[in-house]
C-alpha cells in the first residue's frame, strides 16, 4: 500500500501513508447554485478536510494497539497509574514505571546532556556514548545485579555525588543505628530466603579501577565489622622517633589544628612533620588553583591517614621494646640472672615475657 490520491478511486493508503486529492472543478448548469446541488466546492472542503486529519493524526496512530481509541486509553491509564515499556503487568507496584529489558545486557536507563561531552565511549563494563552522563545496566547478563555508572569531563574532580537530607539523624553508635546515608547488604539461599552471614563475607567495598583493572581498598566483613584497608606503598618510620611523632599529632589535634592563623600554626613545627610522613596532606594546591595559607585561613583542615597513625603505633611498640631489651642488657651485664628474674615478674603480672635470647 503506498499514498493514494483521494478522488481518483482507488482508496485510500492512510493510516500507513497519507494521501493527495484531486481538486475538482464547476462546469456550466442549468441548476442555480444552492444547499440541494452537490458542487466541487464541497468535494474539495471534504477532501481537505479528510488530508487535514491525517496530517494531524499522522501515520499509523493506533501504533501495535486494535485501534487510537485502545491505545489512547492504555497510554490515559499509564499516566495515571503504572507506565510500562516492553512489558504489561506488574504485580508489586501501583504506580510508577516498569521497564523490561528482555535479554539485552546494555543500558536499561541513561540520562544525556547536550552540554555534556565526556569523549567515554567504550568503558569496562557498560559502553556510552560521549553526552551520557549518567547509565544504569545489568551487572551480569544472566545474574542479575546492577552496575550504575556516573561520567563527567576530564576537568571535574566529582562524577557522582550521593547526598541525604533529614531533619534528625540518630546520634547512637550501636549494631542498631541508622545514618543519614545507610546502606544495606543481605545474603540469600538462592530459594527467597535471606541468610546470616557467613565468617568473613566482605559485605562492603571501595576499589580503584586502573588501566590493567581494579585494586580494592577497603573491605567491610558482615559478620563481625572488621575493617580492612589496603596500604600498597607503605613509608618506612623506622628512621623517626615514633613517640615523637604521635605527641606531634596529639599536639596538631588539640591545638594546632584550632589555629586560624597559618603562620601561627607553623611556629610550633608539627603540620610540617607529619605532612613529611604522611599522616596529613596538605590543604591547598596549584592543581585546585588556591595555596595552603589561603586554604588555612579559609577554614580548610588536612583529613589525617588511619594507616599512617597505625603504623605509627606499631612503630611506638617497637621502638618501646628494642629500648628496653637495650636497658635489659646493660643491667643483666652487671646481673646474670636478672634477665630471668624480670621475665618472672613479667609472667607473674600477666603481661608475657621478652624473649630468650635477647
Amino acid at each position: 500500500m503506498a499514498s493514494e490520491e483521494l478522488g481518483a478511486g482507488l482508496g485510500t493508503g492512510w493510516p500507513g501513508f497519507l494521501d493527495t486529492k484531486q481538486t475538482y472543478n464547476n462546469k456550466s448548469v442549468t441548476i442555480p447554485d444552492g444547499p440541494t446541488r452537490p458542487d466541487a466546492e464541497l468535494f474539495n472542503d471534504i477532501l481537505a478536510a479528510i488530508l487535514a486529519l491525517q496530517t494531524e493524526l499522522g501515520t499509523d496512530p493506533a501504533g501495535a494497539s486494535a485501534d487510537l481509541k485502545t491505545r489512547l486509553t492504555g497510554i490515559n491509564e499509564a499516566v495515571e497509574g503504572i507506565l510500562f515499556v516492553n512489558d504489561t503487568a506488574n504485580s508489586n507496584m501501583t504506580t510508577g514505571l516498569t521497564v523490561n529489558q528482555g535479554a539485552n545486557d546494555d543500558q536499561i536507563l541513561a540520562l544525556k546532556s547536550s552540554d555534556v561531552a565526556t569523549v567515554l565511549t567504550t568503558l569496562p563494563d557498560l559502553d556510552t556514548e560521549t553526552d551520557d552522563y549518567f547509565t544504569i545496566g545489568k551487572f551480569s547478563g544472566a545474574g542479575g545485579g546492577v552496575n550504575v555508572q556516573a561520567m563527567a569531563v576530564a576537568a571535574n574532580g566529582i562524577a557522582f555525588q550521593l547526598q541525604g537530607f533529614v531533619g534528625a539523624p540518630q546520634i547512637t553508635d550501636t549494631t542498631g543505628t541508622s545514618a543519614v546515608l545507610h546502606f544495606v547488604a543481605a545474603e540469600h539461599d538462592g530459594a527467597n530466603a535471606l541468610t546470616a552471614p557467613t565468617a568473613n563475607a566482605s559485605i562492603f567495598s571501595i576499589a580503584h579501577r586502573t588501566t590493567s583493572g581494579t585494586l580494592t581498598r577497603l573491605v567491610l566483613k558482615g559478620d563481625d565489622g572488621e575493617l580492612h584497608l589496603g596500604v600498597t606503598t607503605p613509608v618506612q618510620l623506622d628512621d623517626h622517633d615514633d613517640h615523637a611523632l604521635l605527641e606531634d599529632f596529639e599536639n596538631y589535634r588539640t591545638d594546632c589544628q584550632l589555629k586560624t592563623d597559618f603562620q601561627d600554626m607553623l611556629t610550633s613545627g608539627c603540620y610540617e612533620r607529619l605532612v613529611g610522613i604522611g599522616v596529613i596532606s596538605r590543604v591547598g594546591n596549584a592543581r585546585e588553583g588556591i595555596t595552603e595559607e589561603e586554604a588555612w585561613n579559609g577554614g580548610v583542615r588536612p583529613l589525617h591517614s588511619v594507616q599512617r597513625l597505625a603504623q605509627l603505633s606499631i612503630g611506638e611498640a617497637r621502638q618501646k621494646q628494642k629500648r628496653l631489651e637495650a636497658i635489659v642488657d646493660v643491667l643483666e651485664s652487671s646481673d646474670p640472672a636478672f634477665k630471668g628474674k624480670l621475665n618472672a615478674a613479667m609472667i607473674a603480672r600477666g603481661i608475657g615475657h621478652l624473649a630468650q635470647p635477647m
